[in-house]
């Protein structure tokens, strides 16, 4: 047995160059005698952030600072007294203590020795320490080890293991990572810690260690063996292995997470050879209704069934993942000796694949459940990979599909792209256009059978200082999207509200035609709108008749509770309702009678064809005679034909607004006809 001056077992702060056992433990060590003085404390108590104010104190004075509370664990006062400390007996029958104080030391080991002159002390620390320890010699044979490394090779005693080499335990390529180690060691004079490596038990199972070998060194300062030590850290590292797999799987359908996908494509980055592979997103239509419908409970249900119906159509090469919400993708690849077209070709086939699958009904607690979704697809290779433009390509092209048409496929192409990035633009821009002034109103006369002016529409316009004149058919459904609607709505109303404000004072309330503006689902739905919309009524007094509200047949399929209540609270406040582009939607003929609606304007896609298509003449007719039933007014917009113009009256329809009539003019241009108009018929 190698004695403790073998292992410069010193104070470690007065002897720079001492290399102990005790050193190359990761595990913060004091060695201390029954009365509290501290013999020495290892490299990692020094370390140790936990103790750091303490653990640069000479041994002396931490011997001190600690004897008093030592005391009181060596001999508690009473039964009340907390105990801090754990008591093992080593091979021989001896106890020692582990003294782990909450306060001054965590997670620090105190080893406790009757006295640090006995002559088995090496012996002594080596059994009670929580770490497995051993030592070999030059030319890598055991030449002993303590308790708790016995028990790990299945061994009794020292005897036992004398003369043995890991050749003896372990399998032979494992043996050579650590005989490489140990012979490092010895070679360099350089100790090696806490490296964490696997290692094989008897039995076959994998062990995990956090392993520190240090250089034993003879009387000449010579290196004359190898000493380790390690501790299991096998439970660590498979919580950390079950961490790291959930922080990249989904824990609802087990598929793999956005993470999962990022890294397994980075991987792909830097092969430059001739590679291709398809990436494809795809997102539910209808879940939502779904899940808000039948409850998350019936969602989550549902999600799972999807993720199967994709794993069934899918290779088992392909990667599959599960977005997040209601999205998912696949990433297909291919290693070589597939040509683009092939890839192409293959990579279609698996979205149609998906297409047919999702669109299959799904059967769910008595429920028949139809999805819908929208596909995008983007292709790459690998000497041109990049996660993020990859990514997005195929983010833009699936909301491509989704805006197109329904159950879509789309393909990224530059041009989907470019028009995003003017999306992007306008986005941006719009947010700005009511502080640069760039909004402004056109009107659009309405007209009666002897071509009198009865009304008008209010059409929002933006005039952009980069981009010029945008199309409302542009910015409208953009600004709806992003939210900027309520703001731009409101200071439509505004603008509105003053206009007939002036007329009335100018003209007489009497004389002034209502101004229709168009109000969408997202204005109504917003929490402020009618909150936003009384405070801008306190700023603009006006006979509230005088504007009509025209409402889109969506806003009504849309709207829940709270926005019919607030339609309600409209027509209680004095304006008129009126629904927009009537026939163009689902039927919403249930909501005729719930609201206070006033009049229906045919839209335009009717009115079109009204003399040439015999079918949508009908449905016009069908309007009318449902209009009057109902004590409805009813105006045909799209006008631009003198012959639509006497079809519309011959069935009833006695209000027009159209290009036969007039095109939309600016506010002081419709101020100046209507104007015209009342002193013709004050001249009559």
């Amino acid at each position: 047995m190698l004695d403790g001056k073998s292992f410069g077992l010193v104070d470690v702060e007065h002897d720079d160059n001492a290399l102990s056992f005790v050193n190359g433990l990761s595990d913060p060590i004091l060695l201390m005698d029954l009365t509290g003085e501290i013999y020495a404390k290892n490299t990692a108590f020094l370390k140790n952030s936990n103790s750091l104010s303490l653990s640069q104190l000479p041994l002396a004075e931490l011997s001190t600072l600690i004897q008093e509370s030592f005391r009181y664990l060596c001999f508690p006062l009473s039964e009340k007294t907390p105990s801090c400390y754990s008591t093992i007996t080593d091979s021989l029958g001896r106890e020692h203590t582990l003294y782990l104080h909450p306060h001054l030391f965590s997670e620090t080991h105190v080893v406790t020795l009757e006295s640090y002159k006995n002559e088995d002390i090496l012996e002594r620390i080596l059994d009670c320490i929580p770490a497995r320890v051993f030592w070999k010699d030059r030319s890598g044979k055991f030449l002993g080890g303590n308790h708790l490394f016995l028990s790990d090779c299945g061994l009794e005693s020292n005897e036992q293991l004398v003369g043995l080499t890991d050749y003896d335990f372990f399998p032979a390529e494992e043996a050579d990572g650590f005989v490489a180690d140990d012979e490092q060691v010895m070679l360099l004079g350089k100790s090696k810690l806490n490296i964490e490596e696997p290692q094989t038990r008897p039995d076959g199972e994998i062990n995990w260690l956090k392993t520190s070998k240090v250089p034993i060194r003879g009387p000449h300062n010579d290196v004359i063996g190898v000493m380790g030590s390690y501790t299991d850290i096998t439970e660590r590292k498979n919580y950390q292995s079950l961490i790291e797999k959930q922080a990249r799987q989904d824990q609802l359908t087990k598929l793999h997470n956005r993470l999962a996908l990022q890294e397994y494509f980075t991987q792909w980055e830097d092969d430059k050879e001739n590679c291709y592979g398809g990436l494809l997103f795809i997102d539910l239509d209808n879940f939502k209704t779904v899940n808000d419908t039948l409850g998350h409970a019936v969602g989550d249900a549902l999600l799972k069934m999807v993720s199967g119906r994709i794993t069934e159509v899918s290779n088992n090469s392909d990667f599959i993942v599960r977005l997040g919400g209601d999205e998912f993708a696949v990433l297909r690849m291919f290693e070589g000796g597939e040509n683009k077209e092939e890839v192409i070709a293959q990579v279609n086939k698996l979205a149609e694949g998906i297409k047919q699958t999702i669109l299959r009904p799904f059967l769910l607690e008595s429920h028949d459940i139809q999805l819908g979704l929208s596909i995008g697809i983007t292709y790459f290779n690998s000497g041109d990979i990049d996660w993020e433009n990859t990514f997005h390509e195929a983010d833009l092209a699936m909301y491509e599909a989704k805006i197109s048409n329904k159950n879509g496929i789309k393909v990224f192409c530059e041009d989907i792209r470019s028009r995003h990035s003017r999306i992007y633009q306008m986005q941006t821009l719009l947010n700005q256009a009511i502080e640069n002034n760039e909004l402004y109103l056109n009107i659009q006369p309405q007209y009666d059978a002897e071509q009198r002016i009865v009304g008008a529409e209010a059409l929002l316009r933006w005039n952009s200082k980069e981009l010029g004149e945008v199309s409302p058919v542009e910015f409208i459904p953009l600004a709806e999207q992003s939210g900027s609607i309520h703001n731009i709505g409101m200071w439509v109303f505004e603008e509105a509200f003053t206009l007939v404000q002036e007329w009335s004072e100018k003209y007489g309330i009497e004389n002034v035609p209502p101004l229709a503006v168009n109000l969408s689902a997202k204005q109504v739905q917003h929490p402020d709108f009618c909150k936003n919309l009384e405070v801008l009524l306190e700023k603009k007094p006006f006979e509230r008749g005088l504007i009509h509200f025209e409402l889109t047949e969506s806003l009504l399929l849309e709207s829940e509770v709270e926005s019919i209540e607030r339609l309600r609270k409209l027509s209680n406040l004095g304006f008129f309702l009126a629904i927009d582009d009537f026939g163009t939607g689902y039927s919403c003929l249930g909501y005729l009678n719930k609201l206070p609606i006033d009049k229906i304007k045919i839209d335009k896609s009717f009115t079109f064809q009204i003399t040439e298509d015999s079918r949508q003449a009908s449905i016009v007719e069908t309007i009318i005679s449902m209009a009057k039933s109902l004590n409805m007014k009813i105006i045909a917009e799209g006008v631009e034909t003198e012959a639509q113009m006497q079809y519309l009256l011959q069935h009833g329809c006695f209000e027009f607004q159209g290009f036969y009539f007039s095109k939309p003019v600016s506010t002081q241009e419709y101020q100046g006809m209507f104007e015209l108009q009342l002193n013709n018929i004050n001249d009559y």
